[in-house]
Formats: C-alpha cells, sequence, structure tokens
C-alpha cells in the first residue's frame, strides 16, 4: 500500500469569495487532510461551511473580496483557517439558512476559534490527525 507522503509546508489558497470556488476551497483542504489521515468527511464538512460562510455573508452588500484557506500540520493535528477581508460577524435578519453553520463546523471539529475584527473574520478548525500507526 502506497502512502500518501506527510505535507512538508503549509498549504495556502487566495481565491474570490464567489459559489464556484467552494468546491475549489474543499477540495484542497482534504488532498492536504488525507496526508495526515484526519477524518477527510470531517475535513470537507467543516471547511464547506466555513467557505460558504465566507461566500454568502462575508461580503454581502458589495463585491466578493477574497478568501483564502490555510491548512497545516501542528503537533499531531491539521489546522485549517478559512478567512475573509469582509464585515465580520454580522447578523443577518433575512438570511435564507437555519444559521447552524458554526454549530456545525463546532460538531465536526475538535476545536474551533473565531477572530472577528473590523476587517474581516478567520475561523480556525483543529482536526486530529490519525498519524503513522499501520
Amino acid at each position: 500500500m502506497v502512502k500518501d507522503p506527510m505535507p512538508e509546508k503549509a498549504l495556502t489558497l487566495s481565491l474570490e469569495a464567489v459559489p464556484e470556488n467552494i468546491p475549489i476551497a474543499r477540495r484542497a483542504a482534504v488532498d492536504y487532510a488525507r496526508a495526515c489521515k484526519a477524518d477527510i468527511h470531517r475535513v470537507a464538512l467543516a471547511v464547506s461551511e466555513a467557505v460558504t460562510n465566507v461566500v454568502s455573508h462575508g461580503y454581502r452588500d458589495r463585491p466578493p473580496g477574497p478568501l483564502r484557506l490555510r491548512a497545516e500540520l501542528e503537533d499531531s493535528d491539521l489546522v485549517v483557517t478559512v478567512a475573509d477581508e469582509g464585515l465580520g460577524m454580522k447578523p443577518k435578519p433575512d438570511s435564507q439558512g437555519l444559521g447552524m453553520g458554526l454549530a456545525l463546523i463546532g460538531s465536526t471539529a475538535a476545536d474551533i476559534h473565531l477572530h472577528d475584527t473590523d476587517n474581516g473574520l478567520s475561523v480556525t478548525m483543529r482536526f486530529p490527525c490519525a498519524g503513522d500507526d499501520d
């Protein structure tokens, strides 16, 4: 059996915050997660939710801006950060969604940290890696 090599450096991705880039960001995070044997289904779901939140909420009432994704290994964990330069975390009373995105991310990641500023929001998620046990 051929093992995926452990990534030697962080993955950094910068995209425009538009719907067609959601699967691109998700795929990049999953490909990176596969190397450390993190649960790729959890990573895919959490990253999809975080990126969708940027696309849906980060730049409302203005043109889409940058969406940044960073994935790196820290100790025995995969750490993924999704960030924007948008409005920060502001309520959207007319939202069509259920408002469950962050709760879903919290239920899939081992840890979640939000950093909200006037210059955007970053969501950092931590996923345990299985390592090289086999």
